[in-house]
């Protein structure tokens, strides 16, 4: 049930931007590999729909996970499309970029979570763990311009 809600939450995030797909390939490309890979990853989904029409407005969806492999394959994905999006930055452990294209836009989000290293132990907001980890969120919003 979750890989086919993680494949229905694809094909509405890609219809959604079917119009700006070529702005993005690399991201879309790299994210839905991850998926593919990491079927049962820690995702959050919302969608937004108008009150009247229940017309889909915006798509937000969150994975977090720690493999800095995928981490690393993300952020080169964003770099490669940096070129195509109307803001692009990069600070600290934080890459963003926005692409706009007809009346659709996409946010992306890659942060990677900073870790304070106390007596062996390792802290990510707040939560001590026993090994380091290298734990990063990508957080994906797709709306119309019109909301």
């Amino acid at each position: 049930m979750l890989r086919l809600r993680n494949i229905a939450t694809l094909l509405v995030i890609m219809l959604m931007t079917a119009v700006s797909a070529s702005a993005q390939k690399n991201i879309d490309s790299a994210v839905a590999a991850l998926i593919k890979k990491y079927p049962d990853a820690q995702t959050a989904y919302t969608e937004y729909r108008t009150p009247k029409t229940h017309k889909l407005e915006r798509v937000t969806r969150i994975i977090s996970m720690s493999d800095q492999a995928e981490y690393n394959k993300l952020l080169r994905a964003l770099e490669a499309d940096a070129a195509e999006s109307v803001r692009f930055s990069k600070a600290g452990g934080v890459v963003t970029a926005r692409f706009e294209e007809d009346d659709k836009v996409a946010n992306y989000s890659l942060i990677q979570a900073k870790s304070n290293v106390r007596n062996g132990k390792v802290s990510h907001y707040g939560v001590t763990v026993d090994k380091e980890d290298n734990n990063w969120m990508l957080s994906i919003t797709m709306r119309s311009d019109t909301d």
